[in-house]
């Protein structure tokens, strides 16, 4: 802290009481009553005696369940309840204990220092200020003993805005003009420099515990808040508006994407994003979610300088959604034999407006900070649900799975697959089903060649036989990724009209290249995936169980196959050019059921 001054005579101190209770009990057999006894001597009362108010804030029992929405501290883990008297022995594991019980804790040891013998140890002429975990807060004063405090009686389910209504009522009903919060919760700090100017005090500076130098540090909320306004010309209020969507003690953060990172796209071009202002209103607009999806776009399309590629040196790709994103990530991980494929996937679109519901309560909640009792929206109306009589996290609303009645495979039929799934579908058996290819009648001449290949060789053999390269192999000509870069980059992407065009020469095969044109559409449209290969009536024979419709139904016999004269030429080969050429159409077939991998991939979610 630097150039700003306090006085402690004219100031009031505010504690979170959850940064008290990780001081551990100064022997092993302390009960209850003598725990908070010391934290009265060693604590409470060495701050009276440079502050004439003390108020602790604890946080009220339900916070916990509110908190355990996020998989931080170990709140979603499963928990040992007390029910916790005052001469009862505290735990040997503090840490683990305290964790799980804080507020029955808490509020034991406000029953004790209610008590005339601790009151009566506070210095004179000072008043010390408990509030939580339920909904009152008592005065404690020596010779006067304890009173209730209407003006701080609250429903705030957690100390973060708690603590607000404390700055304010204090400095609006009494002479304090001077504060200092004593906490170590991002979500605190945050508050403190969002509402500085609007409470009106002299000085707000934040005692903060740095575990890093294991020092204390201090904060100047006031002085930040009003460089953010003169300096920077944008709202303080967009801080806790970033804090929420970038992850929070209620809400999740982007797997992959650091709170700096975040934070930092903004900063470099706070313009672009100005609407995300718009997260103060509640519901939240489809025009706020838009332009939030728009920022986390930007956080991984962002200029890294790791990658040591130059920004005037390429031109980005505009992704218009995080699915679009998402399927590019995905097709480029599946060529490069990538694990773990959907952990480093973005959320889907549907995923990250659910975020941006949850999000937006929480900002509603923080705005509500200043009120007595707070109207908490309906959790299940902004990104939660109702599952088995509990409050859930509602992830995505759109199934993770395609519901193409297109992608069934039939099982060991034993009727000619006339009565299977295919069949009373109107599909015809693919080299995936499990049918024997010797008794089906639901699949072509050249499906059965193309499954018996498929199912007779080796990987390493189907290759061989192959003159087009295996998937993640495409490393000459391929314009998403180089060998030089092997971890997924979004910078690589470019425009349509920068795009490198996969190099075609006069050698390659007919199928080679429908092969490679296939890789060329699939990362445009996943949705649709109407692929060149369907397009023309030579192929209408592989059409199956995918994501590509044929444009009209034609027989299916080897007979009716229809083949330009040319082509037909070329066909007439050697039984070992055959055998290659089925293999390419098992290829251009399974490169399809790739698609509807990716598509499913596409439907779980990045969120932590």
């Amino acid at each position: 802290m630097s150039g700003a001054s306090f006085s402690t005579v004219l100031g009031a101190l505010v504690i979170d009481g959850r940064s008290l209770l990780e001081i551990k009990p100064s022997s092993k057999n302390s009960t209850v009553h003598d725990y908070a006894f010391q934290l009265l001597r060693n604590v409470i009362i060495q701050q009276l005696e440079s502050f004439k108010r003390v108020d602790i804030v604890f946080d009220s029992s339900d916070s916990q369940t509110v908190k355990s929405f996020t998989k931080r501290y170990g709140n979603d883990k499963p928990n040992n309840k007390y029910d916790l008297k005052k001469n009862d022995f505290l735990a040997t594991k503090y840490n683990e204990f305290v964790h799980e019980n804080r507020a029955v804790l808490a509020n034991c040891i406000v029953e004790c220092w209610q008590e005339p013998a601790a009151v009566n140890l506070l210095p004179e002429y000072t008043v010390l200020v408990v509030a939580g975990p339920g909904v009152n807060a008592v005065r404690l004063q020596k010779y006067l003993g304890s009173e209730t405090v209407d003006e701080l009686e609250s429903n705030h389910v957690e100390a973060d805005t708690r603590i607000m209504l404390h700055v304010q009522a204090v400095q609006s009903t009494y002479i304090f003009n001077q504060f200092m919060i004593q906490t170590s919760d991002t979500d605190v700090i945050l508050l403190s420099i969002a509402y500085a100017q609007i409470i009106g005090l002299e000085s707000l500076i934040i005692k903060c515990f740095n575990t890093s130098i294991k020092i204390f540090t201090y904060i100047d909320s006031l002085r930040i808040s009003q460089e953010i306004l003169t300096d920077y010309r944008f709202d303080p209020i967009l801080l806790i508006i970033l804090h929420a969507l970038s992850g929070c003690d209620t809400t999740s953060f982007v797997r992959n994407i650091s709170k700096a990172n975040f934070l930092q796209t903004f900063f470099n071009n706070p313009s672009s994003f100005e609407e995300v202002i718009n997260f103060q209103s509640f519901p939240v607009t489809t025009d706020a979610v838009f332009v939030a999806e728009k920022l986390l776009i930007a956080c991984y399309t962002r200029n890294r300088s790791a990658s040591g590629i130059a920004s005037s040196q390429r031109q980005n790709r505009r992704y218009i959604s995080l699915d679009e994103l998402r399927s590019a990530h995905a097709l480029n991980s599946f060529k490069l034999h990538s694990k773990n494929i959907a952990l480093n996937l973005p959320p889907t679109t549907d995923a990250f407006h659910q975020h941006c519901l949850r999000a937006a309560m929480q900002i509603n909640i923080w705005q509500q900070s200043f009120e007595q009792f707070i109207e908490y929206p309906v959790s299940t109306d902004n990104g939660f649900q109702l599952s088995d009589n509990e409050v859930k996290i509602k992830w995505i609303t759109k199934s993770t799975t395609p519901d193409d009645t297109g992608l069934l495979t039939c099982g060991r039929c034993s009727t000619g697959c006339k009565q299977c799934k295919c069949g009373k579908n109107g599909y015809l058996c693919t080299i995936y089903c499990r049918c024997s290819n010797q008794t089906c009648t639901n699949r072509s001449k050249t499906e059965q060649n193309s499954s018996f290949l498929l199912h007779s060789m080796t990987p390493k053999q189907l290759y061989a036989q192959s003159e087009i390269s295996p998937v993640g192999t495409l490393d000459t000509h391929d314009s998403f990724m180089s060998d030089n870069e092997p971890d997924f980059d979004y910078e690589q992407y470019e425009d349509d009209d920068g795009a490198e065009e996969f190099d075609m020469t006069d050698n390659e095969s007919d199928e080679t290249i429908e092969f490679l044109n296939k890789y060329q559409s699939s990362h445009e449209d996943f949705s649709s995936c109407n692929c060149a290969l369907m397009k023309e009536e030579s192929h209408v024979s592989l059409v199956d169980h995918n994501y590509c419709t044929p444009t009209h139904q034609t027989s299916h016999s080897a007979s009716s196959v229809t083949r330009d004269p040319q082509e037909t030429k070329a066909r007439k080969r050697s039984n070992k050019d055959e055998n290659a050429s089925s293999t390419k159409l098992a290829f251009s077939h399974e490169i399809r059921v790739w698609d509807s991998c990716i598509a499913a991939i596409s439907g779980s979610v990045a969120m932590d």
